[in-house]
């Protein structure tokens, strides 16, 4: 009966280690240790404010390149959302007219995620009230013709 107790015992000990190896196996696959994480856990897994307006300068940089004169956030009005898990970041960017003569002012807003640092909304606007200039149309300040 000893050679019974040893090939049960070897079986035995063949069966948890293929157990265990596949219990490691199915734990690293299932938190994308295994094959690299996808979808929305990639990322950042401390977001920081800082880590948040690097995100939106960057973003903003890939889309108007060499045309923008001036990138500043604006830190009076950027904030983090805790009800919303977002960073809302406010900016304002300068861009070059097309003979870079002259600049027109930009207000960008951008709410970064809290948990992963992804851009959740990105807008720009541009500032109408400042591109305006005066017109001489001949009339006084109510709109009457001048005397001549």
């Amino acid at each position: 009966m000893p050679k019974a107790n040893k090939k049960q015992n070897t079986w035995v000990i063949v069966i948890s280690v293929i157990g265990v190896i596949s219990s490691l196996f199915f734990t690293l696959y299932a938190t994308g240790v295994l094959f690299g994480e996808s979808g929305d856990n990639s990322g950042y897994q401390n977001v920081t404010f800082t880590d948040a307006v690097i995100t939106c300068k960057k973003a903003t940089r890939e889309d108007y390149g060499d045309k923008i004169q001036s990138l500043m956030t604006d830190n009076h009005s950027s904030r983090y959302d805790g009800k919303r898990f977002l960073y809302k970041i406010f900016l304002q960017m300068d861009l070059y007219n097309r003979s870079r003569t002259k600049s027109t002012l930009h207000y960008i807003n951008c709410f970064v995620r809290a948990g992963n640092g992804s851009i959740r909304k990105y807008e720009v606007f541009e500032d109408v009230e400042r591109r305006k200039t005066k017109v001489n149309d001949d009339t006084n300040m109510f709109g009457m013709p001048k005397n001549r």
